[in-house]
């Protein structure tokens, strides 16, 4: 029986190994997400102010068409934070006008430009990055959070220090600073034709207080907050009084001279 059981079976194999040694193609299966691999990701902004002081972005990028960027402008010193979103098409991106319609304050601002998780991209993106950005390479490529890669490239904006405007911070002043917060921006803006007519204010975040008298006599109609106490640091030394705010003052009314 076991003779017999191999003389069948050995010519039963041969045809069927013939079979599969035909002239027909051999169908190999296409390369997906999950394998291709893209060139390193490139990633460019330029900020320019427009007519209001804002910031405008203008981006470069291979990333695929139709992936969705998150831009985020801030400004540690003076609390600013803004952000904006934006949508890859023809391998560029734009974004903004970041800030107040009252238009931004000097400094030093930093630019963040994110692609986030391949879960929030549509489908068209996860076909090239991978439903976890795992095609995603290059040295802008960081790994997320929450799971998956995602891409991060920041960037750095001054604005020029305007006439009559200057940051301040507790670091300057020392133990002498005479408010709760840790800095902002001391501008101070002359009435023309009008003696003592300087109006001193102190901004941080998107609040602006008004310092001296002047100032104080004009808030109404500016917009600024008249009272400071709610910012004046207490003084730890002596029970019931606040630091001496004088020299703040003092030092906005020297951006007048």
């Amino acid at each position: 029986m076991k003779t017999v059981s191999q003389t069948i079976i050995i010519p039963f194999l041969i045809l069927v190994l013939l079979g599969c040694t035909n002239d027909e193609p051999i169908i190999e299966e296409k390369t997906t997400s999950e394998t291709k691999v893209l060139s390193p990701v490139e990633l460019t902004a330029e900020m320019t102010l427009n007519s209001d002081n804002r910031i405008l972005v203008q981006g470069k990028t291979n990333l695929p068409e139709g992936a969705k960027l998150l831009l985020s402008l801030q400004n540690s010193t003076i609390n600013f934070l803004a952000q904006d979103k934006s949508v890859v098409n023809n391998q560029s991106f734009q974004a903004g006008p970041f800030g107040p319609e009252s238009g931004l304050l000097s400094g030093e601002y930093i630019l963040d430009v994110v692609l986030p998780v391949a879960a929030v991209q549509p489908d068209s993106v996860k076909r090239v990055i991978g439903n976890q950005g795992q095609n995603l390479v290059g040295s802008l490529v960081i790994d997320s959070e929450f799971t998956g890669k995602i891409v991060e490239a920041n960037f750095s904006y001054t604005v020029s220090v305007l006439p009559g405007e200057a940051a301040v911070s507790k670091g300057t002043f020392g133990e002498n600073w005479p408010l709760t917060v840790q800095s902002g921006t001391i501008t101070c803006e002359q009435i023309q034709g009008v003696r003592y007519g300087q109006l001193v204010t102190f901004t941080t975040g998107h609040d602006t207080y008004a310092l001296n008298g002047t100032a104080k006599g004009h808030a109404k109609k500016r917009g600024w907050i008249k009272e400071v106490e709610p910012i004046w640091r207490d003084n730890p030394k002596i029970a019931g009084t606040k630091i001496n705010i004088g020299t703040l003052i003092d030092s906005g009314l020297e951006l007048c001279e």
